[in-house]
């Protein structure tokens, strides 16, 4: 079978495999997490305005006290614990599409980023973090102080 014939260097027969690897990839990576419960729930972030941000993550089922949110360093990390013997649950489903199972996620914070609160509300929790630039950061003016004011002046004598 011949090769067609490209005069683009950057199109090689490899590059037809890179979507059927990168689909392989994320099918692995999913099987993955599915074994190991490291599946992270679903999250949305808004900013606000300048100086304000939300986190929120879906994670019906939860209760305040299965949740966490902590900082370490430049990061928040917000994780969730499910025990595996639940009691409480012993309905039989015929399809179950919120998965409740142990999770960690973590986000990168920015300099000066601070975490204001966090609040679980209809089976979403929110996180509400602000920007705090301190003053030595922000932009400064600096006055022009001009040397010839008293030479103009002496001229014009």
């Amino acid at each position: 079978m011949a090769l067609p014939l490209t005069l683009n260097p950057m199109y090689t027969p490899t590059n037809r495999l890179t979507p059927l690897s990168s689909a392989l990839n994320q099918a692995f990576r999913t099987m993955l997490e599915a074994e190991e419960g490291g599946a992270s729930p679903a999250y949305n972030i808004v900013q606000q305005d300048d100086h304000h941000y939300r986190i929120s993550l879906a994670v019906p089922g939860y209760a305040d006290s299965e949740l966490s949110v902590t900082t370490q360093h430049d990061a928040l990390v917000v994780s969730g614990t499910h025990e595996e013997g639940d009691a409480k649950d012993e309905a039989h489903y015929l399809h179950k599409g919120f998965s409740k199972r142990s999770f960690e996620t973590s986000f990168r914070l920015g300099e000066h980023v601070k975490v204001h609160s966090a609040e679980l509300k209809n089976g979403v929790l929110h996180i509400q973090l602000e920007r705090l630039i301190p003053e030595s950061a922000k932009p400064q003016s600096i006055p022009i102080v001009s040397t010839d004011a008293p030479t103009a002046a002496k001229k014009r004598n």
